[in-house]
């Protein structure tokens, strides 16, 4: 298989998966218009294949993910139909939320496309950057041209790529903040939890997801 195909049977995986997660109900469209929004974003993958992106897939790593954002899908729902590799439980929300989804909003200077679904490439869930504070690892990854995840991309990655669920190896996503509080992904009793750690306080067993910068739009 070329590796344009290969390419584009990844992106049609994805969009499977939020199909079968109920993603179509929860934006209020047919399957059929949820794919059509997502379809355009296939162009961009032809474009960052032939710039020369590696398609290796690890459960640590994905070359690209079709991200949908809380313009399409409200965050709250995307959570509970998280589902961790061989569990049929339900995503939960740390009850620490207290202020909703809502309250967290991207970073500056991280050139969020302004779009109801982007693409990014080069997704990594930050394993090597466990014990770091999330702060020091924002700057970090800004020296080598690489953003933190958000939360709609976090909650992205954990649909289309749920491999990278995995028991002690959760990962911040420290593109969104609310106040001092970073939402993070990980295993808990056998399902996906949205909890959250502080900006400037290391986690030894979160690491720090990011994507190569810029999110392709």
């Amino acid at each position: 298989m070329d590796v344009v195909s290969h390419s584009q049977g990844l992106f049609t995986r994805q969009v499977d998966a939020y199909v079968a997660a109920g993603y179509d109900d929860l934006a209020d469209l047919t399957e059929a218009a949820f794919r059509a929004r997502l379809e355009p974003l296939r162009t961009v993958l032809d474009r960052a294949v032939a710039d020369g992106l590696a398609l290796d897939l690890s459960a640590d790593h994905v070359p690209f993910v079709v991200v949908v954002t809380s313009r399409l899908v409200p965050p709250e729902a995307r959570v509970s139909r998280l589902r961790v590799p061989g569990s049929d439980k339900e995503g939960a929300i740390d009850p620490g939320h207290r202020d909703g989804l809502g309250a967290y909003h991207p970073i500056p200077d991280i050139g969020i496309p302004d779009a109801e679904a982007y693409l990014l490439v080069d997704v990594d869930r930050g394993d090597t950057l466990r014990e770091i504070a999330a702060d020091d690892a924002v700057s970090a990854l800004a020296a080598h041209h690489r953003n933190p995840l958000t939360l709609d991309e976090g909650l992205s990655l954990a649909a289309v790529h749920p491999l990278a669920m995995e028991i002690d190896a959760g990962f911040l996503l420290a593109g969104s903040r609310h106040r001092r509080r970073v939402p993070a992904l990980w295993v808990a009793a056998g399902g996906a939890v949205l909890g959250w750690g502080g900006d400037a306080t290391p986690e030894a067993w979160l690491g720090v997801a990011s994507t190569a910068a810029p999110a392709a739009a």
